[in-house]
């Protein structure tokens, strides 16, 4: 195949391999996190060009490892070349007529907007969201062709109500996400009641963005605030100001029946595993999925034992024992 066909047989793979890495970041990653376009397919076409059976393919030993590598490098030019959003103007100075002119002029090439599913605060689901290519923004980089700036801007098909914007750095293959309005609200289990419900959500946010330290306190401001809330804990708490947390999971483990707490995990269990690994050592970050998944199966066992304050046993009685 003739080196410019084949670099030209390469741009929709180049296009779909773009428009798949923004989908991953927008749709799975939260700010100051990145993903990588994956670039395998090159090779694969620098090997099938050797290997085809062209001219190509009479090269032998160390010549044709080297034209092997010619090949990949010459595919990976094309990603250094400018890359904008359908449907968004880009002026190119001057009109060059093969695609080989074209690259040493750094001219810019576009790719098409995935559909993205995010969860929409209106329809309160997950729901499809589509781009809205009038408020769609690109600013190339001002040192090299591989530099540039997405402003995008994404409406929701449901309610047609809510719009989201993301702000997308890129730098040669690696996209970063480096802003967004607005911040994803993550949806909570049912059982987590509303009252505390923001902080569970933000501790997932916070865990997503990697900052494992926020999440951690977040995720035990939420075990705390919990017990506080509950009906069953207002009595010892207005008989103790200076309750301790450790105190207040105490109080409230003595009075949830036996057999609850024989079969469920323990809250307390897990705001001391926070509080270690917030004052120890480095934490993992493998501790909030763990202890998240044990409130959620406290919580859930809550909701299905229907535990209320006349199921609780009465504190004048957790006292008296």
């Amino acid at each position: 195949m003739p080196y410019e066909n084949w670099l030209q047989a390469l741009l929709p793979h180049f296009r779909e391999a773009i428009s798949r890495a923004l989908q991953e970041l927008m749709q799975e990653k939260n700010l100051c996190q990145s993903v990588s376009i994956d670039l395998s397919f090159i090779k694969t076409w620098a090997f099938a060009r050797v290997e085809g059976g062209g001219p190509d393919s009479f090269q032998i030993g160390a010549d044709r490892q080297l034209l092997k590598e010619t090949n990949q490098n010459a595919g990976a030019h094309i990603l250094k070349a400018s890359w904008y959003p359908e449907g968004c103007a880009f002026e190119v100075d001057g009109m060059y007529p093969t695609l080989g002119s074209r690259m040493k002029r750094g001219h810019a090439f576009s790719f098409p907007l995935p559909q993205i599913t995010l969860s929409c605060s209106e329809c309160q689901e997950r729901t499809v969201f589509k781009t809205d290519l009038p408020r769609c923004r690109f600013v190339p980089g001002k040192e090299t062709s591989d530099e540039q700036s997405l402003l995008l801007s994404y409406e929701c098909q449901g309610c047609r109500a809510r719009r989201v914007t993301f702000f997308v750095s890129r730098k040669g293959e690696r996209m970063q996400m480096s802003g967004r309005d607005s911040i994803e609200i993550l949806p909570v289990p049912r059982s987590v009641p509303s009252v505390v419900a923001e902080y569970c959500s933000e501790a997932q946010i916070a865990h997503n963005c990697g900052r494992n330290l926020a999440a951690f306190i977040l995720l035990r401001e939420f075990i705390e605030q919990f017990w506080r809330s509950l009906p069953e804990m207002q009595e010892p708490l207005s008989m103790s100001s200076q309750m301790t947390a450790e105190e207040i999971g105490e109080c409230y483990s003595a009075q949830l029946p036996l057999e609850f707490k024989a079969q469920y995990p323990s809250l307390s269990d897990c705001y001391s595993w926070l509080n270690d690994a917030i004052h120890g050592p480095p934490m993992r970050r493998d501790l909030f999925e763990f202890c998240l998944r044990d409130i959620v199966d406290h919580l859930d066992g809550r909701r299905f034992r229907r535990l209320t304050t006349k199921s609780a046993v009465p504190y004048s009685l957790v006292r008296s024992a």
